[in-house]
């Protein structure tokens, strides 16, 4: 907001001020580094303010200092991870793996936003990945439709082909290329993401309503209380998921069993904070069971 109003209004002081809340932004959560790039958007639609070659310039000059920070942040973000062995390496996961599970995510995300059933606290890592597979197969074809579709209408709908490159910039920081820690995908990595999905879907709406006025204004009214009554419930229902680590880890390790080491781990650290040592100790070894090589288990169980 600080931005579009130093764009519109040539006033330096919103921008400095911009630049300020982008570097608390980026010290609150680095998930923040898509900003500047989210700036770009706005400054092709709604601002129009790539239109001559002075103007990129300009453009390109005032991101400059957004740019750095995101720099010095990702390396922070990045050499804080690898020290402490959260970063997967290509031995693990090759560059192909990780780009056909990206894919899979934007599909995955979409699809969880608009119809959120069988939520879990942490998705781990598929074990098999393949191109030939039903969901790796639809999910890059549904991308490269909606992609595609994006570019046709660039110059006709700009406003759906903007909200389509915010969502996929938004999402590259969580994306898996740069895989941290066991998870594919977490249901919390979508607030920003989902943002311009929400716009879109609220231009639908008010245009629904101000072409069909009385009538569509009832069934949306009607619509958004049947959905909101229906999110609360499910709001209720993942609120006791999430009641603490004990009922959180048990819940994933009941959708995910023997699957990955870390959410045993994690169980078993709750269990050795209550003072229940025998379930943390089986914790730790069915851990240690599922990847002997998840040294965390070892020390925990060692301690």
């Amino acid at each position: 907001l600080l931005y579009l109003s130093y764009a519109v209004g040539e006033r330096r002081g919103y921008y400095v001020l911009s630049l300020v809340t982008f570097a608390l932004a980026l010290m609150s959560k680095p998930m923040a580094v898509s900003l500047p790039l989210v700036l770009v958007i706005l400054d092709i639609y709604p601002l129009g303010a790539l239109a001559s070659r002075e103007k990129i310039k300009r453009v390109l000059l005032n991101k400059t200092p957004f740019f750095l920070l995101c720099g010095a942040i990702v390396f922070v973000t990045l050499w804080t991870q690898g020290s402490s062995g959260a970063i997967g390496t290509f031995d693990s996961y090759s560059m192909t793996d990780r780009l056909l599970v990206a894919v899979r995510a934007f599909v995955f995300y979409i699809y969880k936003l608009i119809w959120p059933v069988n939520l879990s606290p942490f998705y781990p890592y598929p074990l098999k990945i393949s191109l030939f597979s039903v969901e790796f197969g639809v999910s890059l074809l549904l991308f490269l439709s909606s992609a595609a579709l994006a570019l046709y209408f660039y110059r006709k709908r700009r406003a759906l082909s903007a909200a389509w490159f915010y969502y996929l910039i938004t999402l590259l920081p969580v994306i898996g290329i740069v895989q941290v820690g066991e998870q594919a995908a977490a249901d919390r990595y979508t607030y920003l993401p989902s943002i311009s999905l929400f716009m879109l879907f609220g231009l639908l709406v008010y245009h629904t309503i101000v072409r069909n006025r009385e009538k569509a204004l009832a069934t949306v009214a009607v619509a958004a209380i049947v959905i909101g009554g229906l999110l609360a419930y499910k709001t209720h229902c993942q609120m006791l998921v999430w009641k603490d680590s004990v009922t959180l880890w048990s819940s994933v390790i009941e959708d995910y069993p023997a699957t990955v080491p870390g959410p045993y781990n994690n169980r078993g650290l709750a269990y050795k904070k209550q003072g229940d040592y025998d379930k943390a100790v089986a914790d730790f070894s069915k851990a240690i069971e599922v990847d002997p090589d998840h040294i965390l288990s070892y020390i925990n169980r060692g301690t």
